[in-house]
């Protein structure tokens, strides 16, 4: 058994402090805790203060989501609550699609207790849509290029759509009937964005929350992306030969460019057996196409000179183009090739009144190619955004206007370097600001639809 040990008695000693400096220890230990608790006070009530001499500034707008910045510093997107040093700032507001506001920002601080009581500087700001057809445009064509990217898991899409929708429901009371008629077309047009789950409950987020807005946009077939692929069995349309309608007219000339005639007709297009190879062949659906005239050939180098000398235009071509006159133009951009389009369409004389100078798009080109009428050396731009289930979600619909554009367009033709000739009913795709080598464009008259399809 352990033994317990004896208590020891500790009652007779004392602790004696010295005097120090002088003082004696009542005295020293008092002075201590003034300088302790000075220095504490100091470091809780001024150094904060001292240190950070400014105010906490906190911007908020309608819509949010506006980069705000003094000077040139980036304090975040609103709503957003930041520290500001003191001093005189210029204050940026900045969102794309609306006014950006521009003002004197005062800020000024407070040494004394900012920890508990901080100077605050609390602001909100009405934005302004400045083109609502800009917005739109942006943030379709964006959402287009997501189509067009895999949605792996470690890279999920951007809701581009959701975000703009949001800012129009905040601003909706300021926009003009035609700019509600605008965003109409935007919902209607987001048929073309879908390409899986994914962006098919986007597209119904936003059409949701247009509802109570646009009473008249309704959705049909096109709410669920099973209904869109059950369109596969609801037909098969085989290929079949072209109906040409009848009244076809003699060639004309519009500013010296050679346009021949089609009376137009019907055809089934694309190719009944690609949907197992991809859908760059399509669904293939009917299509019913009304007379037009068209250039058989590409535009070439020394017309595309021509029309660069007449509009005092820039080019960045890497090459000489007069060097190769006779080619087909090449390294042009879709932007060039419809700036081309208008400054032609501006020569259309008053019989053709109605009519419109633009690229080619799809269905004419296929049309006219089955009936060996056009001369194909190279890819060429057409009037067409690019969008994956186009003809699988509306395969009844032939040429069914967009009014907004994708991020791509679509090409078709022949690559001469690797000759490599597209099938006839195959599409590749570009990006519109982009040239290429093998990229040329040619043109046709036709009536004017006030649509880019």
């Amino acid at each position: 058994m352990f033994k317990r040990k004896a208590k020891i008695d500790t009652s007779h000693i004392k602790v004696k402090l010295k005097p120090k400096f002088g003082l004696q220890p009542q005295e020293y230990v008092l002075y201590i805790f003034y300088v302790v608790a000075g220095l504490l006070a100091f470091a809780l009530l001024l150094l904060p203060g001292l240190i950070n001499y400014g105010s906490r500034v906190t911007i908020t707008s309608i819509p949010a989501g506006a980069s705000v910045y003094a000077g040139d510093r980036l304090l975040g997107a609103t709503p957003v609550t930041a520290f500001v040093p003191a001093g005189d700032y210029n204050l940026v507001i900045v969102k794309d699609g609306f006014n950006t506001i521009e003002q004197p920002l005062q800020v000024r601080g407070r040494a004394f207790a900012t920890l508990i009581l901080p100077r605050r500087i609390n602001q909100n700001y009405q934005l302004a849509i400045t083109n609502v057809n800009d917005l739109l445009a942006t943030s379709f064509a964006e959402a287009s290029l997501w189509v067009l990217t895999p949605n792996w898991a470690d890279f999920p899409r951007r809701p581009v759509l959701l975000e703009t929708v949001r800012d129009l429901v905040e601003v909706w009371p300021t926009l003009t009937p035609f700019e509600q008629h605008l965003v109409e077309h935007w919902a209607l047009d987001m048929w073309a964005l879908i390409e899986s789950e994914a962006s098919l409950n986007e597209v119904r987020m936003v059409r949701n929350m247009l509802t109570n807005l646009l009473p008249n946009l309704g959705d049909g077939a096109r709410d669920s992306f099973n209904d869109i692929l059950r369109i596969l069995a609801r037909e098969n349309l085989a290929d079949g030969n072209i109906q040409l309608n009848s009244g076809s007219l003699s060639p004309i000339t519009v500013n010296g460019f050679n346009f021949n005639h089609s009376a137009g007709g019907s055809y089934v297009m694309g190719n009944s057996v690609a949907f197992g190879r991809g859908l760059n062949e399509y669904y293939p659906h009917l299509v019913n196409l009304p007379g037009f005239y068209f250039m058989a050939n590409l535009i070439t180098e020394w017309q595309f000179v021509n029309f660069l000398q007449a509009t005092n235009t820039t080019d960045n071509a890497p090459y000489n183009r007069s060097a190769v006159a006779d080619n087909s133009a090449a390294y042009l951009t879709y932007e060039q090739a419809m700036a081309f389009a208008g400054w032609l369409n501006a020569s259309l004389p008053a019989d053709l009144n109605g009519y419109e100078v633009r690229l080619i798009n799809e269905a004419e080109w296929e049309f006219l190619a089955r009936q060996g009428r056009l001369n194909i050396t190279a890819y060429e731009w057409t009037n067409d955004s690019y969008f994956i289930y186009r003809y699988l979600i509306f395969a009844g619909e032939a040429n069914l206007p967009i009014y907004f554009k994708g991020q791509e367009i679509v090409v078709r033709g022949y690559h001469p370097a690797i000759n490599e000739v597209m099938p006839i009913n195959m599409r590749g795709s570009q990006n519109a600001a982009l040239a290429s080598p093998y990229l040329g464009f040619r043109l046709v008259i036709a009536p004017a639809s006030g649509y880019r399809h």
